[in-house]
């Protein structure tokens, strides 16, 4: 579910990609307590993707909210001529 987020946001970007895959990641960190996961491999495994992935997806929502508020910068209109 995740790289198919992400690729769909390489291919067309939009925030509302960024935005799921902050879900899938929240949903991963859940995952183990939701499904009384026994494995302990498989908690540490969702536990370790699952803030990583909703980190990095956050930062990503944000730099993209600040970039709207802000507008474009100098470096930005020059990279567009």
């Amino acid at each position: 579910m995740i790289a198919v987020f992400s690729i769909a946001a390489l291919a067309a970007f939009a925030v509302w990609e960024e935005w799921l895959n902050l879900v899938a990641g929240l949903w991963l960190i859940a995952t183990p307590w939701l499904f009384g996961f026994e494995d302990s491999k498989a908690i540490t495994v969702e536990v370790l993707i699952g803030p990583a992935v909703t980190i990095l997806a956050a930062f990503e929502v944000w730099l993209t909210i600040s970039h709207r508020l802000n507008g474009p910068t100098d470096g930005d209109i020059a990279a567009e001529h």
